[in-house]
């Protein structure tokens, strides 16, 4: 029987600070600057942009047209016009439907990312929590454990009631 080495670590378990549940939820869940919902909520903008653009091109027009001519030596033709188109029956009603419609879809596609960014704030949350549970019950039981099965085998291995496996 030889001299017994005991490997083990030194110093505390490193215990970085880590925002509680609340905290993580509270800053995750804030979705104003997430990619993916700003960018849903841009494509809402542009599909009400659509909507308006469809609408003002049927609406009432006002055109003004302005000819000028110059004939002989001295001669100079000016020919004006003005119109206004005012639509009476047709507002684009069925364009401006669809482009609701689609107005509609990408605002329940921006609700929805928004939605599953909060969902994984709140996944993320229960994790952290979860993983501080585990990390505690580890330090207050299967650290103690190893500890003193680690101590039961020096002794073991002192008094030659067991050996060691050459690797």
């Amino acid at each position: 029987t030889g001299d017994v080495e005991t490997l083990s670590t030194a110093g505390e378990i490193p215990a970085p600070p880590i925002p509680t549940p609340a905290e993580i939820e509270r800053v995750l869940g804030d979705v104003t600057d997430v990619p993916e919902v700003v960018a849903a909520r841009l494509r809402v903008l542009a599909s009400e942009a659509r909507e308006a653009e469809v609408a003002a091109a049927r609406g009432p027009r006002l055109d003004a047209d302005v000819m000028v001519y110059r004939e002989s030596p001295g001669g100079l033709l000016i020919f004006g016009q003005l119109g206004f188109n005012l639509p009476l029956a047709d507002l684009a009603a069925r364009e401006r439907s669809v482009v609701r419609e689609e107005t509609a879809l990408r605002e329940g596609e921006a609700e929805e990312a928004a939605l599953a960014w909060q969902r994984e704030a709140h996944r993320v949350a229960h994790e952290v929590e979860h993983s501080a549970a585990v990390a505690e019950s580890y330090a207050a039981e299967l650290v103690p454990s190893l500890e003193a099965l680690l101590v039961a085998r020096e002794r073991q291995l002192t008094v030659g009631e067991t050996t060691v496996l050459v690797l």
